[in-house]
Formats: C-alpha cells, sequence, structure tokens
C-alpha cells in the first residue's frame, strides 16, 4: 500500500520530501462531533416541526418526511465515523518524558550473550542463567540484550 497516497501535491517540496504540517502555513482542521450533531439535530428537529404541521395528504409531507430520515440517518452516521484523538502540549510532552526514560531504561540493560551448554544444548543467558529460545533478542527474565552476541560453548 502506497502510503504517500492521501497526500497532495502541495504537501511535498521541491526535492520531493514530505512538508511537516509544522512547517506549513495551512494547517488540517478537526471537527468537533458533539458540535456537528448539534446543527444537524437542529435540522432534524425543523424537519420533525414540518412533517407534524403538513397535513399528510400535502404534495410536501413526503419530502418533509424523506428529510426527517436523512437528518436521522446523517446523525447515525456521525456517531459511527472514525474519529482522530487530539493531544495537548502537556500530552505530548508526557510522552516524550517517558520516551526519554525508557531509553534511558534500555541503554541501562545488561550486554548478554547466549550461551549453548554441549551437554544439553540448550541455550541460556549469560547474565541470568535462564533457559532461551534460539530466536530471543532478550532475556525473558533479567532483559539481558542478547542481540549481535555469538553463542559461546559452556
Amino acid at each position: 500500500m502506497n502510503n504517500k497516497a492521501h497526500l497532495r501535491p502541495d504537501d511535498y517540496d521541491s526535492n520531493g520530501d514530505i512538508i511537516p504540517m509544522s512547517m506549513k502555513e495551512e494547517k488540517g482542521d478537526l471537527i468537533s462531533r458533539e458540535a456537528l450533531k448539534k446543527q444537524v439535530k437542529e435540522l432534524l428537529d425543523l424537519a420533525v416541526k414540518r412533517v407534524d404541521d403538513t397535513p399528510n395528504n400535502s404534495p410536501c409531507y413526503r419530502m418533509y418526511v424523506a428529510q426527517e430520515n436523512e437528518r436521522a440517518r446523517l446523525i447515525d452516521l456521525i456517531d459511527n465515523v472514525p474519529t482522530v484523538d487530539t493531544y495537548t502540549i502537556e500530552d505530548i510532552q508526557e510522552v516524550r518524558e517517558n520516551a526519554l526514560i525508557l531509553g534511558a531504561k534500555l541503554a541501562q540493560r545488561p550486554k548478554g550473550r547466549m550461551i549453548i551448554k554441549q551437554s544439553s544444548g540448550w541455550e541460556y543467558c549469560s547474565e541470568c542463567g535462564k533457559v532461551l529460545e534460539p530466536q530471543d533478542k532478550f532475556c525473558w527474565n533479567c532483559g539481558a540484550d542478547m542481540r549481535g552476541n555469538e553463542n559461546e560453548p559452556k
């Protein structure tokens, strides 16, 4: 799937790189679901009033009923359309701080190596001695990093 398919031509600079939204003068807009529903509800109420006030043998009656049904369906559609989560600056700063803390913890992760014991053929963590699977990148017990280390028989 082409990730750039939803972008417009003016979303790219002269080198073909995507221009971040923060660098663009034009910003996207978000619509409040509740505000939109309120406005459509006002239109629905108007249609309901028209249906109630119009004799059912009037030529306009069917049109007003159709408007009422369409506006009711539109409210259902608004309720079920996917939304985008919005974040405050504080939310973003908290996520950034948590990522920095996690990064610092990962940097302190012990460097281990996978050890294959000749007698059993099992693979073990060099840091805590727990049994590992051949595809493990980290020890499930102590978190030691198993990547990039050669198996050393013991």
